[in-house]
């Protein structure tokens, strides 16, 4: 079995240049100097399993399977990779190359390679998390008035002496101040480097957390926090990376209202809501709002007398 990557993945690692938010152990790391993938935990099945994979080609990125073994790390949704056999593919959540990080995801071919069909939210390893309120950072975040897509613009200011480098992520989410409108999920990796005494924006893409509360409108402001429920923080994670597949925003806000709410989506949409859950390595049996879907009444028409 053998890893193929494209040309643009393939420059990356042999350069030594290449998000969501897993801890260390859990990412995915390329060795330039034995020119060796290793993958630390890969869910599947509810075991989890490392792999270590050696590149046979440049042209294309070509990986071959050195060892497959069981791994000493747990299965977590949001740190491990996770295979879905629905779609044989893999999410990494988490892929190491130099100084950059990023996600991936991996797709199984007849021939029993694995190509890349899907990679993205590149940031800088040594990028600070703005939920983590780093020092020297002046932060404003307002929303937009949208409740799926690009929902909120965070204005940062650098106020150090040296360029500082800025990320939000997936799982983070934003707080809005008025507690009568919704908090916002972040679902697709943002960053920003700025220079001294210089501000840059950041465009924040998300979805709706509260299903019951009112849309934030345009210039509310917002907080981020993270969020306790590392089920969502995964949800959220697998949405960045599948979303390319499934961008219809009933699928994403439904996923995740079932999610913090329990809400059943709308008809039509389950079975690809249950598809994400699984990509997030979530088990959609766990959840009583993928129990069922909401059937929409067909409103009668009546032609209009003459």
């Amino acid at each position: 079995m053998s890893f193929r990557f494209p040309w643009t993945l393939a420059m990356l690692m042999v350069s030594g240049v290449a998000a969501a938010e897993p801890a260390a152990p859990y990412c995915t790391v390329f060795d330039p100097n034995s020119s060796t993938l290793e993958i630390p935990c890969l869910a599947a099945g509810g075991t989890a399993y490392k792999a270590s994979l050696s590149l046979t080609s440049a042209s294309p990125l070509t990986f071959g399977v050195r060892s497959l073994g069981a791994s000493g790390l747990a299965p977590t949704p949001g740190q491990c990779a996770v295979f879905e056999p629905s779609t044989t593919s893999i999410g990494l959540p988490c892929v190491v190359v130099g100084t950059t990080r990023m996600w991936a995801k991996l797709k199984l071919e007849a021939n029993s390679s694995l190509s890349l069909v899907g990679a993205g939210g590149a940031v800088t390893n040594d990028c600070q998390p703005l939920v983590d309120a780093p020092a020297g950072a002046q932060v404003s975040i307002t929303a937009t008035g949208e409740a799926s897509g690009t929902v909120a613009r965070a204005l940062v200011r650098n106020t150090t002496a040296q360029q500082q480098c800025y990320c939000v992520l997936p799982g983070h989410a934003l707080r809005n101040t008025d507690t009568r409108y919704q908090n916002l999920g972040i679902i697709k990796s943002a960053s920003v480097c700025v220079q001294p005494g210089q501000q840059s924006e950041m465009s924040l893409d998300g979805s709706c957390l509260n299903s019951a509360l009112n849309t934030p409108t345009a210039g509310q402001t917002m907080t981020l926090y993270r969020d306790s429920r590392a089920d969502l923080s995964a949800l959220l994670q697998a949405i960045e990376r599948e979303r390319t597949d499934m961008n219809q925003i009933p699928v994403i806000t439904f996923a995740v209202w079932a999610l913090t709410d329990a809400d059943n989506p709308i008809a039509g949409t389950l079975n690809s809501i249950k598809q994400m859950f699984r990509l997030a390595g979530l088990d959609p049996a766990q959840y009583p709002g993928l129990a069922n879907e909401i059937q929409i009444p067909v409103i009668p028409t009546f032609p209009l007398p003459e």
